[in-house]
């Protein structure tokens, strides 16, 4: 059975606890005196937390920081030749040279022979009696432009600045693709977040439910990322999820965050205000 796949089991038991009938989605499991894998397994689950009083649950998604700003392994195949040369439309990078020597058939030939037969007395080799080119030198000895290559790259992105318009075009696009809507930050197009629900226009929630104190009650000692300060339940300001909790209120434009943090013997909710001196200084960081 593949992880990612969930299937459903019916299982009815009568008042003496014996199984009256069972099914089961998966080929094996059709039909009321089916027999699978399956519902063995949920049997014995049954089993096991009337002895223990214990479930086995996976872990949840909220459990686990956000990844999207990782480097993901590229699994796709090779760019086609062909495909690079529709990329030559998009004029990103500008090219000094006349239109009659860029991408010369006969350059590649003339270059290697230039250097294979050039003529002289020294035994260094001629690839290493000269500089190697600067590519970056291009940006500032051509620069015939107001903005540089670089910076008309971002904008036409949308990377360094965006419009309200653009804005609302692109949380309107990305509603349902998800459980929520995406937030894209006015200030700092590069940043975006997605709250686990809003609440207002005002304040959003999210929820983060620990698998290790899953069966334990909310305190300092059993959450890493609360703190007991005054007899009052606060979130650790240094904690990941704190950065997390004001990026989400600077790119939603809210106020306020309801911070739930969930297990199954205990549930609590924190107020977590927007900080403006915090996100200011954290702000460069992410630059």
């Amino acid at each position: 059975m593949k992880k990612q796949t969930s299937y459903k089991v019916d299982i009815s038991l009568d008042t003496h606890g014996v199984v009256h009938e069972a099914q089961c989605e998966c080929g094996a499991g059709q039909g009321h005196t089916a027999h699978c894998k399956h519902v063995t397994t949920v049997l014995y689950a049954l089993h096991r937390l009337s002895v223990d009083g214990l479930v086995l649950t996976e872990q949840t998604c909220t459990q686990v920081l956000q990844m999207f700003h990782h480097v993901k392994p590229y699994t796709g195949s090779p760019m086609t030749t062909a495909d690079l040369h529709k990329l030559q439309s998009q004029n990103y990078i500008y090219d000094p040279r006349p239109k009659e020597r860029i991408n010369c058939s006969a350059y590649q030939s003339h270059f290697r022979n230039t250097v294979l037969g050039f003529q002289t007395k020294e035994k260094m080799p001629v690839t290493q009696r000269y500089k190697p080119a600067n590519p970056y030198a291009l940006f500032s000895d051509h620069q015939y432009l107001q903005s540089s290559e670089e910076d008309l790259f971002l904008q036409q992105e949308n990377l360094s600045t965006i419009t309200e318009v653009q804005q609302e075009t692109i949380e309107r696009q990305t509603v349902g693709q998800h459980t929520n809507i995406m937030f894209v930050c006015l200030d700092a197009p590069w940043l975006a977040a997605t709250p686990d629900q809003i609440v207002s226009d005002t304040a959003i929630l999210e929820v983060k439910c620990l698998y290790v104190a899953k069966d334990k009650c909310i305190n300092p000692a059993t959450v890493p990322y609360l703190k007991d300060i005054d007899n009052t339940l606060q979130m650790d300001r240094n904690h990941a999820y704190f950065y997390q909790i004001q990026g989400q209120l600077l790119c939603s434009n809210r106020e306020l965050c309801y911070f739930c943090v969930y297990t199954l013997q205990d549930m609590k909710v924190l107020e977590i205000r927007r900080d403006r001196k915090f996100i200011a200084e954290m702000i460069p960081q992410l630059q």
